[in-house]
């Protein structure tokens, strides 16, 4: 399955350092974090595309892929222990500056690995990198002080949302509460649902096959993507509402996920599953 994923990774035009790695392209000193996403074992909705996982600290690196609704893709990183995701980073460039702050930390300073690395990946401000571990460290608090991150910080990392250019609505320390409406129940903190009410499809308690049916029902197909990539599915089930949505969308890249998701959980024959 893992190869499967880099067509469709083409085909959204993703940075082509992040589908190197997702090719397999080593990652030195910090590669045991980011393993290259072979098969379905952890359950995931199907709006993420995983490209990483670290099985030690169990959490999934990928896009998440909205459709049905007009969302940025962005870079997700998904802890399976509280079930959340968050925004990683806003492109590619990012990511890998992502990484070379933690092999710098790691290593006290550049390496000619890390410099070979960067070379792969075609990053250009390596000293940046450099400067700021020595500066900041890699607290993720002070990574908008990076000027790549800077530029289009995820909202993981900005002090306030004033510095925030996205559309990812929460993250632990703040709330985007504008774009609650088009987000899936993962993108949200549980804490925050003592703080505002939440749309319906975020409701622990729902029965979500039922309001995936209501809103396919009335076209309204936001609303039911949203809900089938919110907490509460069966993996099986969640494959038929998925291919259910089929019929709204002659997407050739769409239509790739939904047979990607498919084939994948079918193979490894972990249906039984939920999310």
């Amino acid at each position: 399955m893992s190869n499967s994923i880099i067509p469709i990774l083409r085909a959204l035009e993703t940075d082509p350092a992040i589908i190197k790695l997702a090719e397999g392209h080593p990652i030195p000193y910090v590669g045991g974090l980011f393993k290259v996403h072979q098969d379905c074992f952890y359950p995931f909705p199907p709006a993420l595309l995983p490209i990483f996982v670290d099985d030690g600290n169990p959490s999934i690196v990928g896009l998440l892929k909205h459709w049905f609704l007009e969302r940025d893709t962005t870079i997700i990183n998904y802890d399976l222990e509280t079930g959340t995701f968050t925004e990683k980073a806003r492109n590619g460039i990012q990511f890998i500056a992502d990484l070379l702050l933690k092999m710098d930390m790691l290593e006290d300073g550049l390496t000619p690995e890390i410099t070979q690395f960067a070379s792969d990946m075609q990053y250009q401000e390596l000293q940046d990198i450099d400067e700021h571990a020595e500066e900041y460290g890699d607290v993720p608090q002070d990574f908008y002080h990076l000027q790549v991150i800077a530029e289009d910080p995820p909202i993981s990392y900005v002090p306030d949302l004033q510095y925030y250019k996205g559309d990812f609505p929460a993250s632990y320390r703040l709330l985007n509460q504008t774009q609650l409406e088009k987000a899936c129940s993962f993108e949200v903190p549980r804490d925050w649902a003592t703080e505002v009410q939440l749309p319906a499809w975020m409701d622990r308690n729902a029965n979500k096959q039922q309001l995936f049916d209501q809103y396919l029902g009335n076209k309204e197909l936001d609303k039911a993507w949203l809900t089938l990539n919110s907490r509460g599915w069966v993996i099986s089930d969640a494959i038929t509402a998925l291919n259910q949505l089929t019929t709204y969308s002659s997407d050739p890249i769409f239509l790739q996920i939904v047979e990607h998701y498919t084939t994948g959980w079918k193979t490894a024959n972990r249906l039984h599953l939920n999310y």
